[in-house]
């Protein structure tokens, strides 16, 4: 067999392979195929596609771009490239990529409709749907275009809109795994916590390795606590506001503290106390609540198998040494002793960089992070310590309050591409 022969062979079956998810499989035969033809872009983009589908995104971008190197006339590479792009937090990288091959092949509906998701991951809602609409209107029985204009409706809280399209697509498909993870959040946020369960079970079902789908069913677990019902209640909420009503609303509650702290001070200082700490934990509790969420589902034997070894690591060292500092610091304000409160703080503010740790493929946020974490429990340990044997033990107290501020810089550098993603 010719290496022109070889090369076909092992692409088709690839191919084949690739149509029935079997993605490590397809991509042996798709180095196969470009060892004998080094320079074929298709096998370079086939490779990615898998590489994609099995979240090694990484491995994925350097596919494609090898794929586009060999030939940049093909609409092909820069679709899939869009996709590896949204996945790697760069939208706006993303769409320019999907532009470009809708701009080779202007009726392709599978480009119409990555341009949406590159739109959609912009929270451009308005463009995702008109191009997620026109991939439709060129190919009606696309499901994951489908889907993601039911998502986009949830996301935008038209859930009568968007009930309608998911009772069609149950009734078309009911052996979707998306589509059943999808009405699962859909049910979540219309509070019907035991239909999001029993759809995310569905879709891991008919997906077992479908990973947004078993982290949707943790999120219907965590649903049985009253305390994370009021999160999802809040973060549904704030989702349906534009950024300037979300802005207006957060000046509003500072105000509003400032001016409680103030009432609450002229009654008794411990009141006003308390008031600023559950400030302080609304503002940071987005960090902590999956942690603290994690820890809660541990406690029931019939959600905790849910859970990934992460997962639990997760939910002990942010939920359970959130709740250490915050026994400490209601100590301290019961007892005042002086080893109580800087304890207290250290435990708790621990908690925001090390959450940080978790769900990040950048080692040296990673590093950064659990660095910040640990110096900061370190010393509040050490100057709880020192309050009882030093007589002036306060000195020390500045080193806690440089860390507490890190603490805090941390969740704002959280926001940097090389430090989280």
């Amino acid at each position: 067999m010719s290496a022109d022969e070889q090369y076909t062979s092992h692409l088709i079956r690839g191919r084949m392979l690739r149509g029935h998810s079997r993605y490590e499989d397809a991509i042996e035969f798709f180095n196969q195929a470009i060892t004998a033809q080094p320079d074929s872009a298709d096998a370079y983009a086939e490779k990615a596609l898998c590489e994609y589908h099995l979240d090694k995104t990484r491995e994925a971008k350097a596919s494609i771009d090898r794929a586009i190197s060999l030939d940049p006339e093909e609409a092909f590479p820069y679709a899939i490239k869009a996709l590896i792009l949204i996945e790697l937090n760069r939208a706006r990288d993303a769409c320019a990529m999907a532009k470009k091959a809708i701009s080779m092949e202007a009726e392709n509906a599978t480009f119409r409709r990555i341009l949406g998701q590159c739109y959609f991951a912009m929270e451009k809602y308005d463009k995702a749907e008109h191009w997620i609409r026109r991939a439709l209107a060129a190919d009606p029985d696309d499901e994951v275009a489908t889907n993601l204009l039911t998502a986009l409706l949830r996301q935008q809280n038209r859930m009568d809109e968007n009930q309608q399209h998911m009772d069609r697509l149950l009734e078309r498909n009911p052996e979707n795994a998306f589509t059943h993870f999808n009405a699962g959040y859909t049910a979540l946020q219309s509070e019907q916590y035991e239909k999001a369960e029993e759809h995310f079970r569905e879709s891991l079902r008919l997906d077992p390795n479908f990973d947004e789908a078993r982290k949707g069913l943790l999120q219907s677990f965590r649903a049985r606590s009253r305390s994370y019902r009021l999160f999802l209640r809040y973060c549904f909420f704030m989702q349906r506001l534009s950024g300037g009503a979300q802005w207006a609303l957060i000046i509003g509650l500072i105000i509003a503290v400032r001016v409680g702290r103030s009432l609450l001070a002229t009654i008794h200082p411990s009141l006003s106390i308390m008031l600023l700490a559950a400030w302080w934990i609304f503002i940071f509790w987005s960090f902590i609540a999956g942690g603290f969420s994690n820890l809660m589902v541990m406690a029931d034997s019939s959600a905790r198998y849910a859970l990934k070894k992460w997962d639990i690591i997760e939910g002990i060292t942010v939920g359970g040494f959130f709740l250490v500092g915050l026994l400490f610091a209601v100590c301290a304000m019961l007892f005042s002793v002086p080893i109580f409160l800087p304890i207290g703080l250290g435990f708790a503010a621990f908690t925001l960089p090390v959450s940080l740790c978790y769900d990040n493929d950048s080692k040296l946020g990673i590093g950064l992070f659990a660095t910040v974490g640990v110096l900061t429990l370190i010393a509040g340990i050490s100057i709880g310590v020192m309050n009882i044997f030093v007589p002036d033990g306060k000195v020390f107290a500045p080193v806690l309050v440089i860390m507490l501020l890190l603490c805090v810089l941390s969740t704002w550098l959280s926001e940097v591409k090389a430090l989280r993603r």
